[in-house]
């Protein structure tokens, strides 16, 4: 499916594709803020942002897949990035996602985690998806559990320890 139709809306958040030139500016402020960006390899400068932008957008042309920009629907502000991508070195399809920090603690992660979970599994008639961790990132963690995910086990991605979360296609999801 081509990422200019796929667009997702859920209460409070809208996920679209990214838009490789109207994006840079919003993720070079996200993915430039240190706290941020504290379990994701820091920081990233501003032409880092923008590749990193242009590989978003580009995966949906590659793989029919990938992340979305996601949109605070009351605001109309960007918020951050979730969506399914593969993993490589584990050769699994993962849930990502990031959320700019002024919009923690508000459960926006975890609604746009259950949103791409949902359409892993209805759309792309996938049947397990994964998501990685830090060890020292219990908010991350507790937005997995949230999504339905359960805790498989420590595995090392990049040459750094990360525990592993997994939901399979009729798994219950909290509410």
């Amino acid at each position: 499916m081509p990422a200019t139709t796929t667009v997702i809306e859920t209460p409070r958040l809208i996920l679209r594709p990214f838009h490789p030139v109207d994006d840079v500016a919003d993720f070079q402020r996200i993915y430039g803020d240190p706290l941020t960006m504290a379990h994701m390899n820091g920081a990233k400068t501003p032409e880092a942002a923008r590749l990193s932008v242009e590989r978003k957008a580009a995966k949906w042309a590659t793989q029919g897949y990938g992340l979305w920009c996601v949109v605070d629907k009351a605001g109309g502000q960007t918020i951050g990035h979730c969506g399914l991508d593969l993993l490589e070195p584990l050769g699994e399809v993962e849930c990502a996602y990031l959320i700019d920090r002024p919009f923690w603690g508000q459960g926006l992660a975890t609604e746009a985690v259950k949103a791409s979970i949902a359409f892993g599994f209805e759309r792309l008639g996938l049947t397990r998806i994964i998501a990685i961790s830090e060890p020292e990132n219990p908010a991350s963690m507790a937005v997995m559990a949230k999504a339905g995910m359960v805790q498989e086990g420590p595995v090392t991605v990049w040459g750094r320890p990360f525990i592993c979360w997994v939901i399979t296609l009729g798994a219950e999801s909290p509410p």
